[in-house]
C-alpha cells in the first residue's frame, strides 16, 4: 500500500502464469495459477455431433446384438433339426459362411431321415396297381337299337384273373342301375354322350380306375325299299314304283337316283315316286340304284331289280 494508505494496483508481466524454458522460450500449453490446462478460448461442445456419434454407437451395438442373435438361432437350429444316425453319432451339418462354429466353406448337406416304416406286426398299405391300359367302347358309332359294350385291355404282366366294377355316365350323370359291362341304349337319344369308368380288383387290392373316352348316340341309319304301284307290260306304257323309308331319329328324308341309271326314269326327290317308260325292244330284268338320306346326313344305298313280263300275243296258241 502507498504511505497515503491507498492501494497501489500491481501490474501483472504477460509471461506471469506462462512456463519459461531455461533458455528465455515460451512453452505450449499455458497452465494457470494452479497448475491445471486452460481450456481453449472460442470452442464449446457441440450437442449435434455429440448426439451423432451416440446414434451410431447405438446402432452398432443393436447390429452386434442381431448378429449374436442370429447366430445362436442357427445353432440352435441345427442341433433340433439335424437327424441322427442310426449308431447315435449326429449327421455333419451344413456349413454358414460368417456364423461363429461354422467353418466357413460349405460341408455335405445331411441325409435326410429315412420314411418311417410300418409298425411292428402292420402290414403296410399297397398301393393302386396299373392293371388296365385302356378302356374302349363298343360299337364306337352307336344308335339308339345298340347295346353298347365294355372291351377292357390289361397292362403288360397283369393278372389274368380280375373282378372289374363299373360306373357309368350318360351326360355327366352315373347310371346308378347300370353294374355290368354292358349299357341298353334303347331308352336314350340321338345326340347323349356316354362313358364308363372300370376299376379293376385282385382280391382285396383295387387297380387304378381307367375311363373310356366319350361316345355319343348317332342317329339310326334310315331304311330304303321299293314297290310297285303300277306294272304295265305294255311297251311304251309308264311303270310307277315308290321308294319308301323309315327315319326313327328325322324329321325328313330326301331320295335320290344312284348307279345304274336307267335311261327316262324320273325321280320325285322329297316324296320318293318313280315314274319310267320302258323303251321298245329291250327286255327284263331292269336295274336301277336308288339312296335316301336323312337330316343328319346319313345315307343309305340300295340297288333295286324289276322284271317285266312280255305281253302275250292274241294269235299265240297256248
Amino acid at each position: 500500500m502507498s504511505p497515503t494508505g491507498s492501494r497501489i494496483p500491481i501490474r501483472r508481466p504477460k509471461s506471469w502464469g506462462t512456463r519459461i524454458s531455461a533458455s528465455g522460450q515460451r512453452l505450449s500449453g499455458a497452465r494457470n495459477a494452479v497448475g491445471t490446462r486452460k481450456a481453449p478460448t472460442g470452442r464449446r461442445p457441440n450437442p449435434a455431433r455429440i448426439g451423432e456419434a451416440a446414434g451410431k454407437k447405438a446402432a452398432r451395438s443393436r447390429w452386434l446384438w442381431a448378429a449374436g442373435g442370429l447366430a445362436l438361432a442357427l445353432v440352435i437350429a441345427g442341433l433340433v433339426f439335424l437327424p441322427v444316425q442310426k449308431d447315435g453319432t449326429p449327421t455333419t451339418p451344413v456349413s454358414v459362411p460368417g456364423v461363429a462354429g461354422s467353418a466357413g466353406a460349405p460341408g455335405p448337406l445331411p441325409r435326410s431321415p429315412a420314411a418311417p416304416g410300418p409298425s411292428p406286426g402292420v402290414a403296410a398299405p399297397e398301393a393302386p396297381l396299373a392293371f388296365i391300359e385302356a378302356v374302349r367302347l363298343v360299337p364306337q358309332q352307336p344308335t339308339r337299337k345298340d347295346n353298347l359294350r365294355v372291351e377292357v385291355i390289361l397292362a403288360p404282366g397283369a393278372p389274368q384273373k380280375l373282378a372289374f366294377t363299373y360306373r357309368w355316365r350318360v351326360n355327366d350323370r352315373i347310371v346308378d342301375a347300370a353294374k355290368g359291362d354292358t349299357l341298353s341304349l334303347s331308352g336314350l337319344k340321338k345326340q347323349d354322350r356316354i362313358s364308363v369308368a372300370v376299376t379293376p380288383r385282385e382280391g382285396e387290392n383295387a387297380g387304378f380306375t381307367v375311363e373310356s373316352a366319350l361316345v355319343a348316340i348317332h342317329s339310326i341309319a334310315p331304311s330304303l325299299e321299293m314297290e310297285i304301284i303300277s306294272p304295265s307290260s305294255k311297251v311304251g306304257a309308264p311303270i310307277e314304283l315308290q321308294l319308301l323309308s323309315a327315319a326313327p331319329d328325322s324329321v325328313a328324308v330326301t331320295f335320290a337316283l344312284e348307279p345304274p341309271l336307267l335311261p327316262g326314269m324320273v325321280l320325285d326327290r322329297p316324296s320318293g315316286k318313280i315314274s319310267w317308260n320302258r323303251p321298245p325292244d329291250v327286255k327284263g330284268p331292269f336295274r336301277f340304284g336308288a339312296s335316301v338320306t336323312d337330316d343328319s346326313g346319313t345315307r343309305v344305298a340300295r340297288v333295286f331289280e324289276i322284271d317285266v313280263k312280255e305281253p302275250v300275243s292274241e294269235n299265240t296258241i297256248p
